[in-house]
């Protein structure tokens, strides 16, 4: 998989640079706008770091910004320690960066969607032509079909690092179902750039810790974490306060959650914009996920919870955007896979292909009414409800679900 992911990535960047090229466009930038918008912030705060500067003073990030040929300066808001774990690959000139993190986002794209295609595989039972092999089998055809997810080619677009936390998110489970508790908790260290996107899942899988007694992960995370914050505050001593100075203005952004529309919703009928349902709905949504996998301890099911797990935490997360939402490529992928089992009968193939195609539609439609991009919080819940209706549908009397 990694062979094939890697040839595919490198095919998918040489493709970008040539198609750039043949537009015409002289800008001196590999890959045009594709790719930078967000890119510039991530490296400017790595350049300004590494001048002994704060990556969330806009003074300090003018200067890096005029190497990028980029208007205005921009501020990231993810933790600190995200710049130490991009500063190995964002340290280079801006334009050979561009590439490198564009070939990098394309990559772990591809080898996201293999580990997604054997992690939340969907069993047919019975179905005696899908062996055990073939389900960890990841296809050059299975790995494309990331890029007919929307959200997959939004990150692209945007030059964002969700893609970095689906991959570790992914690899964590992997090497956790594997037996590998320690590495699993390594893994997992990356995934918090973004906490906030996979709140519940963090819920479950540290429940799944501690109801198994798996404690070599806690360990491994645990040390990795600690590694990481203590490299960060010696790179730039003080920035962990200017982080949280900066992360408080983070919440006024215009973004797409049902938190943001909440939000909204009250400012039109009340012309206030209060600061509760930013706090209120995430705290609220965790606090029963920890009590209903209390209640179900001794039948708590990680790998079945999952899906649910991880479309509920974007749901109710207090500040995402479209792509974003290609953390959710967990189930397009599998999903994907079921239209191409010989083994199915058409009718059932196309039904599935039919929702998936409902789910780029409803981007689509979206689109053309929000240009902004602020109203697809519905869209977890969207793709929830066509997994569910996947799983419990039942062709030629067979059942559907998930497979461990």
């Amino acid at each position: 998989m990694i062979l094939k992911a890697s040839a595919l990535a490198v095919i998918v960047t040489l493709l970008a640079l040539a198609m750039h090229a043949l537009s015409n466009e002289n800008d001196g930038s590999p890959l045009g706008d594709f790719g930078r918008r967000d890119l510039v912030a991530f490296w400017s705060g790595v350049h300004a770091v590494s001048q002994g500067q704060s990556p969330y003073d806009q003074d300090a990030l003018i200067a890096a910004q005029k190497l990028t040929a980029s208007a205005g300066p921009r501020i990231t808001h993810n933790p600190p320690w995200t710049l130490v774990l991009l500063y190995p690959i964002l340290s280079a000139p801006f334009n050979a960066v561009v590439v490198l993190y564009f070939f990098l986002n394309v990559l772990l794209l591809l080898l996201s969607a293999g580990l997604a295609q054997e992690y939340f595989f969907v069993r047919v039972v019975p179905d005696s032509k899908i062996s055990a092999e073939a389900r960890g089998r990841a296809e050059a055809f299975t790995l494309l079909s990331i890029f007919c997810f929307i959200p997959s080619y939004m990150v692209l677009m945007i030059g964002q690092l969700t893609v970095f936390v689906l991959f570790f998110l992914l690899v964590s489970l992997t090497l956790m179902r594997g037996g590998r508790e320690f590495l699993a908790g390594l893994a997992f260290v990356p995934v918090s750039m973004k906490p906030h996107l996979i709140s519940l899942v963090i819920i479950g899988v540290f429940a799944k810790v501690l109801i198994e007694r798996k404690f070599q992960f806690i360990a491994g995370f645990l040390l990795g974490l600690a590694i990481l914050v203590f490299a960060t505050e010696l790179m730039r001593p003080g920035i962990y306060a200017e982080w949280v100075q900066s992360a408080s203005d983070a919440h006024n952004q215009i973004n797409s959650t049902l938190v943001a529309f909440v939000r909204q919703e009250i400012q039109e009928h009340y012309a206030i914009v209060p600061l509760w349902p930013v706090i209120a709905i995430p705290l609220v949504a965790m606090i029963v996920t920890a009590m209903w996998i209390a209640c179900m301890a001794r039948s708590f099911c990680l790998e079945k919870s999952l899906p649910y797990l991880l479309c509920l935490s974007l749901l109710f997360a207090p500040h995402a955007w479209l792509y974003d939402y290609v953390l959710l490529v967990c189930l397009f992928i599998p999903l994907f896979d079921l239209c191409r089992r010989d083994s199915l009968l058409p009718k059932y193939r196309y039904g599935v292909g039919g929702l998936l195609i409902l789910l780029q539609v409803s981007i689509a439609v979206t689109a053309i009414f929000d240009t902004n991009g602020s109203s697809y919080f519905w869209f977890p819940a969207l793709v929830l409800l066509v997994w569910h209706l996947v799983v419990k549908m039942r062709p030629e009397g067979r059942l559907v679900q998930f497979g461990v």
